[in-house]
């Protein structure tokens, strides 16, 4: 890509090598986020559903901010013998690890029943996201389809 000034905003050329505009044009028009909202039902929702796009975000100098509605205590074999408490806590951990790896630190876990969003969700849930909407200002956010990906009643609620 060559550069050319024009004042202090330099003039880029596109790779058809014709196409000329300004710098100031590009980050007016960038469609990477600034500020990536994601709301996932368990924590390891966003694993493998957004993770890349939250390391290219904050590698690109943006913000993430990740939400998850429940602490993922449904996600043991039934022969687990720990309280749902315990099991709570160390998907938390988890999470903060996993994320601290492609630089997500904001965390907000909601803490509803895993495997009870849509019981205990209601209007309480919609106004907390609305919240977090609102305070985090996000330009793009992600969660799951109508269909929830997968059918199950969290991700869908």
């Amino acid at each position: 890509m060559n550069l050319l000034t024009h004042g202090d905003d330099p003039v880029l050329t596109a790779p058809d090598r014709s196409t000329k505009y300004r710098a100031s044009a590009i980050a007016a028009t960038d469609p990477r986020p600034r500020h990536l909202l994601g709301i996932w039902a368990h924590p390891d929702d966003e694993a493998y559903l957004s993770a890349a796009l939250m390391a290219r975000t904050v590698e690109e100098g943006g913000q993430v901010t990740l939400v998850a509605l429940t602490d993922g205590e449904a996600g043991f074999p039934d022969d687990d013998p720990r309280p749902a408490g315990e099991r709570a806590q160390q998907r938390r951990r988890e999470l903060t690890r996993a994320m601290a790896l492609i630089g997500v630190t904001d965390l907000r876990f909601i803490s509803l029943p895993d495997g009870a969003v849509a019981e205990h969700g209601g209007e309480t849930l919609v106004d907390t996201l609305r919240t977090i909407m609102r305070a985090v200002e996000p330009d793009v956010i992600v969660t799951f389809g109508p269909d929830g990906i997968t059918g199950h009643e969290d991700h869908v609620h």
